[in-house]
């Protein structure tokens, strides 16, 4: 029912239907589509409570808690997204994933411990082009040129059709101040972007500036 509801935009009945469900089951599922349907209905402060509440009562939860992450740091809330990150990697450590996400929210906040945690997930997924990137991004920031351009030409050369990957490649040049090269990767990318997307906006204002 409140999936329904949702689907048609009504989403203050799916958040109705949804309390329903979380009172009769308490799961996971429940409280994060609860959760998303209260902020679709402009009920924020409703939300921080729902989650707060859950987690508090549930302080080993990784599913509510690896949601909320992921939605802090798709809205690039990186202090957010870094403390649930920490959390999740005590609560079930030696993930690959959850240490990534961890490496770069850490980076965006300055941690000293991001190349830390980059480095640990790297270790259990050495062929992860995301993790990769993740790596030489942080790396080429903290000045260490060759072993981040490194990473980041592996992490193209697994996944070359990664617009975002191939950006931060261009990016990191234009960092160290080798134009030329930033530009043939904007320029190899730029055919296969379509216009008015995020990555080709980033990427054509790079290329204004080299």
């Amino acid at each position: 029912e409140g999936d329904i509801q949702a689907a048609g935009g009504k989403w203050a009945d799916a958040a109705t239907s949804y309390r329903r469900a979380l009172d009769k089951g308490r799961d996971p599922q429940s409280l994060v589509k609860l959760h998303a349907a209260l902020l679709r209905a402009e009920r924020k402060g409703e939300a921080d409570k729902l989650a707060a509440d859950w987690l508090r009562d549930r302080p080993k939860d990784t599913a509510v808690r690896g949601y909320l992450a992921e939605r802090a740091l798709a809205e690039k809330r990186y202090a957010d997204a870094a403390q649930l990150y920490r959390a999740l990697n005590e609560i079930a450590p030696d993930n690959a994933l959850v240490l990534n996400n961890l490496a770069w929210t850490a980076s965006q906040v300055k941690d000293p411990k991001a190349l830390e945690y980059g480095e640990q997930a790297l270790k259990m997924a050495p062929d992860s082009a995301a993790i990769l990137d993740t790596v030489g991004m942080i790396q080429v920031e903290q000045g260490q040129a060759e072993k981040g351009l490194a990473n980041l030409n592996r992490a193209v050369s697994l996944a070359p059709d990664a617009a975002s990957l191939r950006l931060n490649l261009a990016k990191a040049y234009a960092k160290l101040g080798r134009p030329a090269d930033a530009r043939k990767e904007i320029e190899t990318m730029m055919p296969k972007l379509k216009e008015g997307t995020p990555v080709h906006s980033e990427a054509a204002a790079l290329l204004k500036t080299l």
